[in-house]
């Protein structure tokens, strides 16, 4: 996988919260979905997943970091001091994703999906 999740920050608070990742090679963010879930023992997670979000088509480089915002906003990318980008990216949601201590991230990889209009 060539993204890693580092941290959940701000944990339940709506305007601050966000998912913290980094590319440990260079990648493309659409073949991404980051999703909530939450903790049924120590070591395991549940199958239900809540909120989701598909990254839209976005190339970054190796050390890169992506700040997946939980509220609204408009997407930037700036250097940091690292000399790599940080990409801020917002979800859009109007509450919280990460408002208990029994949530878990998950970071999934796609590399091939097909749809059919209904």
């Amino acid at each position: 996988m060539s993204l890693e999740i580092i941290k959940i920050h701000e944990q339940g608070k709506q305007d601050s919260e966000y998912i913290e990742l980094r590319a440990v090679e260079k990648c493309d963010l659409k073949y991404y979905i980051v999703s909530d879930t939450t903790y049924t023992s120590e070591t395991s997670i549940s199958n239900k997943l809540r909120n989701i979000h598909w990254f839209s088509a976005k190339t970054v480089e190796k050390g890169d970091y992506i700040f997946l915002r939980t509220c609204k906003g408009a997407n930037t990318s700036h250097k940091n001091q690292a000399g790599t980008t940080t990409h801020v990216i917002f979800w859009g949601l109007d509450k919280p994703v990460w408002n208990n201590t029994g949530d878990a991230g998950i970071l999934f990889t796609l590399k091939t999906w097909n749809t059919k209009k209904a």
